[in-house]
């Protein structure tokens, strides 16, 4: 939820605890550009709804399409277990929302996968390769 605050400026409106132990939620102002956004594709809610809020969060640590994140670390920024993200990105890749590449060093040594983040949807990318032909 966006608002301006008394500088013009646009802030983002999160929700939390209060901090007289009340568990009752309270708005705490956060300047947009304090919080990282990610998007999501209105087909990914369409064909992986339980998982969709991975993608979202994939989305808000992408870089250019891509992440490059341990599992340990997506469970981290997510705040669930490892189990879940493992989980969740399974749904996602048979959705076809993320194509999961194997990362290795120099050496052979594995390195966190690089996950490219898909915005068309599969059938979209399909229709596209068939037209090319």
């Amino acid at each position: 939820m966006a608002r301006q605050d008394d500088r013009g400026d646009e802030m983002v409106v999160e929700f939390g605890r209060k901090t007289d132990g009340n568990a009752s939620p309270e708005a705490t102002p956060a300047p947009a550009s304090d919080v990282p956004m990610g998007f999501l594709p209105q087909w990914v809610i369409r064909e992986a709804r339980a998982d969709a809020w991975l993608y979202a969060a994939m989305a808000s640590v992408t870089k250019a399409g891509a992440v490059s994140v341990t599992i340990t670390q997506l469970a981290q920024l997510c705040n669930v277990s490892p189990r879940t993200v493992q989980n969740a990105l399974a749904g996602l890749k048979k959705a076809g929302a993320i194509i999961a590449e194997p990362q290795h060093d120099d050496t052979g040594s594995r390195l966190p996968n690089l996950y490219h983040l898909c915005v068309e949807a599969p059938e979209v990318l399909k229709d596209a390769g068939s037209t090319a032909a």
